[in-house]
């Protein structure tokens, strides 16, 4: 309780030193005016009372919740990506077309994401997670996407490379379940499998022939 104590009056210490800090910089009531007789700025209009109320803690605890929402914003996003995948891995073993056009949606979601927080980048280098298609498909759109923005891509191409990522996987489509589940070396088969959803593209989406 003590403890607790010391720490409250040590925030409470820090905020009155902040306020007294930025006191001091406020111009006297009875400082005489610019010449010109111009406005004044925007600091000499700011209130003693005002300076009393601030309190620096809102404005981070503000910070924390925007930090959340983003996280929360990134979790919808990195689920819905996936579960597109594995959507589209099944219309593959069907052969039909996958919904390319909301694949677009996706990325460009995703490429905006990863300008305005690194919680997705967070999402995609989390090792705690265990390996599985969809996942894997979404983690390397996301690295992807993050590397074509260090290397200064222009917005199309950063759609494009997204996209070739997040299909990148579907040629499983193609593959029998037995050899998927197959313990032991990966058959030549399985390691092909990129190969694979590259010819289901050609085939079910000809205009789109550059993933």
């Amino acid at each position: 309780m003590d403890q607790e104590n010391r720490g409250s009056q040590s925030k409470e210490q820090k905020s009155e030193e902040y306020r007294e800090e930025h006191r001091q910089k406020l111009p006297s009531r009875d400082a005489p005016r610019r010449e010109g007789g111009g406005e004044t700025s925007l600091i000499d209009k700011i209130s003693e009372q005002e300076l009393q109320e601030f309190d620096p803690r809102e404005a981070q605890e503000g910070e924390g919740l925007l930090e959340r929402e983003a996280r929360d914003e990134a979790i919808g996003l990195y689920k819905t990506a996936t579960a597109y995948v594995l959507e589209s891995i099944h219309w593959a073993q069907e052969s039909k077309r996958p919904d390319i056009a909301r694949g677009e949606q996706l990325v460009k979601r995703m490429i905006d994401s990863i300008l305005d927080s690194s919680a997705l980048l967070l999402l995609a280098t989390d090792r705690r997670q265990e390996f599985a298609v969809g996942t894997h498909s979404v983690n390397v759109t996301i690295l992807s996407v993050r590397i074509a923005q260090t290397l200064k891509y222009n917005l199309q191409k950063q759609r494009r490379l997204g996209l070739s990522a997040l299909l990148h996987e579907i040629g499983i489509g193609w593959i029998p379940d037995k050899l998927l589940r197959q313990a032991g070396k990966v058959s030549k088969r399985v390691r092909q499998r990129s190969v694979y959803s590259a010819e289901i593209l050609r085939k079910l989406c000809p205009e789109y022939d550059w993933l």
